[in-house]
C-alpha cells in the first residue's frame, strides 16, 4: 500500500518520569486551515472537579477517541473538545465539547517507562461527521508492519511560541518531523527504553512537541487521502523542547486487536 506520511500531535502528559513534565505544547511551526485535521481532539482530564491534564487525542470512530494512557491516569472525567481550531475563542462555531467517564487504559501500561502508553475514551454519545469533526482510521496490519525509519511527517498542535513557555498559539499549528532509529532515543533515555512498540522521532530545527503534547497522533495518509493514526505521542526529555532531543511515540499497529476488542474498529 502506498502511503503519504504525516506526523501529527496535540497532547499533554501526567508524568511520573524524569523524562517528561506536564502542560506541554508544540514549539515552532506554521498555522493550518480550519478543518484540515478534523480528527484532532483536546482531552481535558479531571479528578474531583480539578483539571489534572490537557492532552491530545484522535477521533477514530463516532464513539471513541484514541489517546495516551498517561493522559487519563487518575481521571474520573474527561472533557473532549471536538472540532477545535482557535482555542482562545469560547464561541468557536465548529467546536463541540462532551464529558466522558468511560476510559480504557491498556492493562500493561507502565508509567515509569511509558510502555503500552495507549488508551481509549468512549464518548457519551455518537457524533455526526462534519467538515470540522470526522474520524481518522487505524492502520492495517500491512501499514503496521512497515519500516518507517527516515519518513518525514507533519506535527500538529497549539504549542508555545518560544522556549519561554509564556505564550501559546491560538490556532492549530504544524511542523515537519522525521522518524529516526530507535537507537537514537536509547542513547538519550537509556538502554532498553525503546521496546518494539515505540517509535523514535527527531525534533531538529527547534520544531517539535513540548510539555503537554502527549496522546496526539503520528499520521499517515492512504492513497485516497484518508488519514491513518499509526502512532501517538508518549514521552520527551525535560532538558529542552528546542534542542533537537528525540521524542517517543507508541505504535498503534501493535495494539490493533486490543483496540478492536473495545471500540470495534
Amino acid at each position: 500500500m502506498k502511503l503519504v506520511l504525516l506526523l501529527c500531535v496535540f497532547t499533554c502528559c501526567i508524568l511520573t518520569s524524569t523524562w517528561c513534565l506536564p502542560t506541554s505544547r508544540i514549539i515552532g511551526g506554521e498555522s493550518v486551515a480550519r478543518g484540515d485535521y478534523p480528527w484532532v481532539t483536546l482531552v481535558e482530564a479531571f479528578n474531583g472537579g480539578q483539571v489534572i491534564s490537557y492532552c491530545g487525542g484522535s477521533l477514530i470512530s463516532s464513539s471513541f477517541v484514541l489517546t495516551a494512557a498517561q493522559c487519563i491516569e487518575g481521571a474520573d472525567k474527561a472533557r473532549i473538545w471536538l472540532g477545535a481550531y482557535n482555542i482562545s475563542n469560547p464561541l468557536e462555531f465548529s467546536r463541540v465539547r462532551l464529558n466522558a467517564t468511560s476510559f480504557y487504559t491498556h492493562p500493561d501500561y507502565n508509567n515509569a517507562f511509558y510502555d503500552n502508553d495507549i488508551a481509549l475514551i468512549r464518548l457519551p454519545r455518537t457524533v455526526s461527521s462534519s467538515p470540522y469533526i470526522s474520524p481518522a482510521t487505524l492502520p492495517t496490519q500491512e501499514i503496521a508492519d512497515l519500516d518507517l525509519e527516515g519518513i518525514y511527517g507533519t506535527m500538529l498542535g497549539w504549542g508555545f511560541i518560544s522556549q519561554n513557555y509564556n505564550k501559546m498559539h491560538d490556532v492549530l499549528m504544524k511542523s515537519p518531523n522525521r522518524v529516526i532509529a530507535p537507537s537514537t532515543c536509547e542513547t538519550r533515555y537509556g538502554a532498553g527504553w525503546m521496546s518494539p512498540n515505540k517509535y523514535c522521532v527527531e525534533t531538529a530545527g527547534g520544531r517539535g512537541p513540548c510539555f503537554g503534547d502527549s496522546g496526539g497522533a503520528l499520521m499517515a495518509h492512504n492513497e485516497d487521502g484518508s488519514p491513518v493514526v499509526f502512532a501517538i505521542f508518549s514521552f520527551l526529555d525535560t532538558d529542552s523542547c528546542i534542542q533537537g532531543i528525540p521524542v517517543g511515540y507508541t505504535k498503534v499497529g501493535a495494539y490493533l486487536d486490543w483496540i478492536k476488542g473495545i471500540a470495534g474498529v
